[in-house]
């Protein structure tokens, strides 16, 4: 009979003492890994939400930069860490979707490793050509290019980048040359120079460049305009490649296994930090817009963007390496 009250009274108690950790979580400081270098915009973001969730928490969180090796190294990191709800990922699809479908050898999964807490916010790429170029418009580019298959070059240094210009050829139905580059500073100096027809690079790097009149913008790969960075340019779908939309998106994730109420905290956490000034400024220099998803949302888009850019790459002809 004791025996029977005390297992009713643990079986009692468990919710309780569940709901009790989360509540006093987080209790000590929170690590957001960052698999990239210092700088780089989802540094940028990390620190941004960090000092959010820290004032929302009272908790000092810390960014650790974990880069290389595609952001297999930060990722794996957190995927291996303990599932306590104290070490963060924050990071690109490229790290979640993308690098499971390029490449053969991954040291984790970006679905099953992780407990998925919040898409943070979206962002598109331009397409641009030197400001040289005989093509001042899409439909130009698109012609000649139909015309002439494989004369024109497309140059790439991420997975998201490379993908772009994919989706891009079989939209248009052209073919052009791809050339693969380790980072994204040569490939835009070669476009100055006239070494590289397209580019697809992000609206905060291309900027200045386009301001300075070094390059020329021909369409936004997201469904809409981006209003704040460069208004004038039309999506790519507006300049009539109908049904053609990319963006690249940043979000949080932690270790499979993390108890689902201390994820719910964090994902609170996060999603308060999001509207603090310091990420709102982020946003806006960035051409980014918030993302809003419950956990398990998010969990079904990962889901659909692994099938959206597995079927690009079939079409492509794209081999995992």
């Amino acid at each position: 009979m004791k025996t029977r009250r005390l297992l009713l009274a643990l079986l009692a108690g468990t919710p309780f003492s569940f709901g009790a950790r989360a509540q006093s979580y987080p209790s000590r400081p929170v690590t957001f890994v960052v698999p990239f270098g210092a700088a780089a915009p989802a540094d940028i973001l990390a620190r941004a939400l960090a000092q959010g969730v820290a004032e929302e928490s009272g908790q000092a969180v810390v960014v650790d930069n974990k880069a290389g090796a595609n952001g297999f190294i930060g990722a794996q990191f957190v995927a291996n860490a303990p599932p306590d709800g104290y070490t963060v990922l924050i990071s690109a699809n490229s790290t979640q979707i993308l690098n499971n479908l390029l490449f053969k050898k991954v040291p984790y999964d970006g679905i099953k490793d992780f407990v998925p807490l919040a898409p943070v916010c979206g962002g598109a790429l331009v397409l641009t050509v030197s400001a040289k170029s005989q093509f001042r418009t899409m439909a130009e580019l698109i012609d000649f290019a139909r015309k002439n298959p494989g004369k024109l070059t497309v140059g790439s240094h991420s997975p998201a980048t490379r993908l772009a210009g994919e989706l891009f050829q079989q939209l248009a139905g052209i073919k052009m040359l791809h050339v693969p580059y380790k980072a994204l500073g040569p490939g835009v100096t070669d476009q100055m120079g006239g070494q590289i027809d397209v580019l697809f690079p992000p609206p905060d790097f291309i900027a200045p460049h386009l301001k300075a009149g070094n390059l020329r913008a021909l369409g936004v790969t997201g469904k809409q305009r981006m209003v704040s960075l460069m208004p004038e340019v039309p999506t790519i779908e507006e300049a009539g490649l109908a049904n053609y939309e990319l963006t690249y998106w940043y979000g949080a994730w932690m270790p499979k296994g993390t108890p689902p109420a201390v994820a719910q905290r964090m994902r609170e956490l996060i999603t308060r930090a999001v509207a603090k000034p310091q990420v709102l400024k982020f946003f806006a220099a960035n051409a980014f817009e918030p993302m809003q998803m419950n956990r398990e949302e998010f969990a079904r888009f990962q889901e659909s963007e692994v099938d959206k850019w597995g079927t690009v790459m079939k079409k492509a002809g794209i081999v995992a390496e």
